[in-house]
């Protein structure tokens, strides 16, 4: 007996081709880098000291909004990674 399964409203999803161009030019025009985890974890950081440094401009980053009220960060690769003076 096989159970029908409630989060599954439809058995295959289509979409229109508008559609997916529309949402691949979005992810095509979102900055491209490090995220806070993997510059804490390349530096030797902990993630909150990584905000921190975001927060008083020792480290540059572009926010880039996530969700509804959401805001993450995307560290370039090419600017110079090495702990900041005051740690």
């Amino acid at each position: 007996m096989k159970i029908q399964d409630p989060h599954r409203l439809h058995k295959e999803a289509r979409f229109q081709k508008a559609e997916v161009d529309r949402l691949l030019f979005e992810k095509q025009s979102l900055p491209t880098g490090m995220s806070p985890n993997e510059v804490a974890k390349k530096l030797g950081l902990s993630v909150q000291s990584v905000y921190k440094y975001l927060q008083n401009g020792s480290i540059k980053a572009e926010a880039v909004p996530y969700g509804d009220e959401r805001t993450t960060y995307v560290i370039s690769e090419k600017q110079p990674m090495r702990k900041p003076r005051n740690y």
